[in-house]
């Protein structure tokens, strides 16, 4: 889901965003529908269904007018779209071609894909996860730039190379003062394009990040895999990592989250709470596994912070003597 002001968008349906290239196509199988959250959840109109082979890859993005949202279409290779779509009726009113490109699927089997859009000064952002990284007038669906990256071997075990950038998910490019900060799952690299030309600024090896946080005041991106990590988000220069040394106890286990000036690290049995400029530890770890939890994906709002782990959502409330971080749900 997602939202904007009172109204709430979302993707339902299956999460199958390609298939096999001797399937036949599945008509209305995924749907974006949009609620009123001031009228009780009204539904704004009638849910909109994508056409024969193309399929809404999440929820859309808005900026009070439109809706603009990430297709794929199934063909002989998945190809990447942007949409747009009039906030108050639903209808549609562009849709751009950015890419086309093999995937780790080679056409062969079901794919789960959910790529993200990001808007910026009427400008939208997509990271395809195909290839490529295009910025799109939102008003027009004029395509701005595209630039293409070096995409990763699709059998990397067979050179001996970890494959973890394929477990990216959920990897929209991040915005920052005139940066865009892109970690494609089909690219071995971290990347930092100047966001009005495409130009790549920097770009690291970073085969072991999977999440991306966001950048503090002081421009320290924040990402995560097996081990936290904080960037210079203008030179690409790694400034702190947690664990220190390589494959190190220990690991990451789920998304965190950046949180004004702290940092949620969560491992399978404990959450790592940091200052996000210092790189310091606030406070002790807490200790997930005694509350009979694991690490999971998290959010911040409202003074409270909630994991989502893989049977169950647990909330935990801001500690009431100051102490910064989270105590027992």
């Amino acid at each position: 889901m997602s939202s904007h002001g009172r109204y709430l968008f979302a993707r339902l349906g299956s999460p199958v965003t390609s298939s096999p290239r001797d399937d036949l196509p599945i008509e209305g199988h995924d749907q974006i529908v949009a609620m009123d959250l001031a009228q009780q959840g009204k539904m704004l109109w009638s849910p909109i269904e994508p056409e024969d082979d193309f399929a809404f890859e999440g929820p859309p993005i808005s900026d009070g007018d439109g809706l603009y949202i990430a297709m794929r279409r199934t063909l002989s290779q998945p190809q990447a779209y942007v949409a747009a779509f009039d906030l108050k009726t639903g209808q549609p009113r562009w849709k751009t071609w950015l890419s086309a490109a093999e995937s780790p699927a080679l056409g062969r089997s079901e794919e789960v894909t959910h790529n993200l859009l990001t808007l910026h000064d009427g400008v939208l952002y997509c990271n395809t996860n195909l290839g490529a990284i295009a910025a799109v007038d939102a008003s027009s669906g004029k395509t701005r730039w595209l630039i293409a990256y070096q995409r990763a071997n699709f059998d990397p075990e067979k050179n001996g190379e970890p494959a973890t950038n394929f477990q990216r998910d959920l990897n929209p490019c991040i915005y920052w003062r005139g940066l865009l900060l892109v970690a494609p799952s089909d690219c071995h690299d971290l990347l930092c394009l100047e966001a009005s030309t495409g130009q790549l600024l920097w770009s690291i090896p970073a085969r072991d990040i999977i999440h991306l946080f966001g950048v503090t005041d002081d421009g320290k991106l924040l990402a995560s895999g097996n081990r936290l990590w904080w960037i210079d988000a203008q030179t690409g220069r790694i400034t702190a990592r947690f664990p220190a040394a390589n494959n190190a106890d220990p690991q990451g286990y789920g998304r965190g989250a950046l949180a004004g000036d702290v940092v949620y690290f969560p491992t399978q049995q404990a959450l790592y709470v940091f200052d996000a400029a210092t790189a310091k530890q606030l406070r002790q770890p807490i200790d997930l596994a005694r509350r009979g939890l694991t690490g999971g994906n998290i959010i911040v709002a409202q003074n409270h912070l909630l994991i989502t782990t893989a049977d169950k959502v647990a909330a935990f409330a801001e500690t009431t003597s100051g102490e910064r971080g989270a105590s027992a749900p």
